[in-house]
């Protein structure tokens, strides 16, 4: 990780942007103390529509929790008031 004072980086932002792009964190500062990163940015890796249904279609569902669900539904339903 590189560090960087502000007026470094006044001076030449394309350097320490490079060094980002490059996926290099840099922390910048102020009077020795630290104000800043710039770090890289993630990579979310998306699937597609496929993939997730069958990714979803594979993974095992717990036999009670249907129960469970409804219970809890049961459980949660308010008296509706403007019903007599």
């Amino acid at each position: 990780m590189q560090t960087v004072s502000i007026a470094q980086l006044r001076q030449n932002p394309t350097r320490f942007i490079e060094s980002v792009i490059d996926g290099e964190s840099v922390t910048v500062t102020r009077y020795h103390q630290e104000v800043a990163r710039l770090v890289p940015p993630t990579r979310v890796k998306t699937a597609a529509a496929e993939q997730f249904t069958a990714l979803l279609a594979a993974t095992p569902v717990d036999k009670g929790w249907s129960g469970e669900v409804a219970a809890d539904r049961l459980a949660d339903q308010a008296d509706d008031p403007w019903v007599r």
